[in-house]
């Protein structure tokens, strides 16, 4: 059902809790120290992966799961970079925090991740690298060092097309040039979200400052944003305006709109095919993954349109032919 959103949510905010519990005292790796080494099974072919083989190339540690919105909103555009930067020494490992190792083996397959994938389920990696929650991803330099743990969006192709243009034997450029650009890239979505504000479209500008202080957490930008949402929202004059913009769908980006259409057009080629278990897995994708859009309204009224496993069965019993018990005497009089 699409209530399973507000599941899924229940269940990360479980995860994060569970990984942060059992392994307090384990820190995140930080921007310039050294990544450490990990072995792992490969998800797909049982084949054993290391970290350490690596070296030499630009790498993508992407903690993840198949239940985790963010996390698919941001595969689309994983995609896009690891298509064309990938014959240029960009790699990507993925560690899936996912409880099922087949769900998340089939997701792979359908969206065709065609990178390397670690299953995770017990969170051995995920605790030994302090990771609190998901999505969190770890951008590796050819010398191995972490170069950004904020690239993410449209920032995780400039950081990639940055450590590839590095020869690898000197420090990690985001010790300096990559924490520039970095914060560049925070003060001009910050100005933008400030030229909304001042042209009076509060609710875009309240959540350009939200999405600012998630994606920089931890900077001095982020800070800002959050004040700056922060006025805004206690502001009773504006109070009615931010109400109606929670109620109105919200438009996808080009990117997650072709998602969305290849989602619903697998969708409803299941349910042509009456293979209503995909169909309703593409169609709750499509919910979970964007919520608030008009894509996900009409795919929540295609999802209450399939048959329910009780009404397949009684189509079944009604279609199976009844066979009459034959007539004492034997035969016709």
């Amino acid at each position: 059902m699409y209530t399973q959103t507000k599941v899924w949510a229940v269940v990360g905010v479980f995860v994060v809790a569970l990984l942060g519990g059992l392994n307090a005292a384990a820190q995140p790796v930080r921007v310039g120290q050294q990544f450490p080494d990990f072995e792992g099974e490969e998800l797909l072919t049982g084949k054993e992966i290391a970290l350490k083989q690596f070296r030499g190339k630009v790498v993508l540690i992407d903690f993840w799961a198949t239940w985790c919105a963010p996390c698919i909103r941001e595969i689309p555009n994983v995609k896009k970079v690891y298509s064309e930067y990938h014959k240029q020494g960009f790699e990507i490992i993925s560690i899936s925090l996912d409880q099922s190792k087949g769900v998340c083996e089939r997701f792979v397959k359908l969206e065709k991740m065609n990178w390397h994938h670690i299953y995770d389920g017990e969170g051995r990696l995920a605790r030994r690298y302090g990771v609190r929650g998901i999505p969190t991803m770890y951008l590796l330099g050819k010398d191995g060092r972490v170069v950004s743990n904020t690239a993410r969006g449209r920032m995780l192709e400039t950081a990639v097309r940055q450590a590839l243009a590095e020869k690898g034997d000197g420090p990690a450029y985001a010790e300096v040039e990559g924490a520039d650009q970095i914060e560049r890239q925070a003060k001009a979505d910050l100005a933008a979200a400030d030229k909304l504000r001042a042209a009076g479209q509060y609710a875009e500008a309240v959540k350009k400052y939200d999405e600012i202080r998630l994606k920089y957490m931890g900077r001095p930008t982020a800070k800002l944003a959050n004040e700056r949402a922060r006025l805004i929202r206690q502001n009773p004059d504006l109070e009615k305006e931010l109400e109606r913009a929670k109620r109105r769908p919200k438009k996808l980006d080009p990117e997650a709109a072709k998602t969305v259409q290849r989602w619903r057009r697998l969708a409803d080629s299941f349910a042509k095919q009456e293979n209503f278990k995909m169909a309703r897995t593409y169609y709750e994708k499509i919910i979970d993954a964007y919520p608030d859009s008009k894509e996900a309204a009409v795919a929540k009224k295609a999802l209450q349109k399939l048959p329910t496993r009780a009404q397949r069965r009684v189509a079944r019993e009604k279609q199976e032919p009844t066979s009459k018990p034959a007539k004492a005497g034997g035969g016709e009089p």
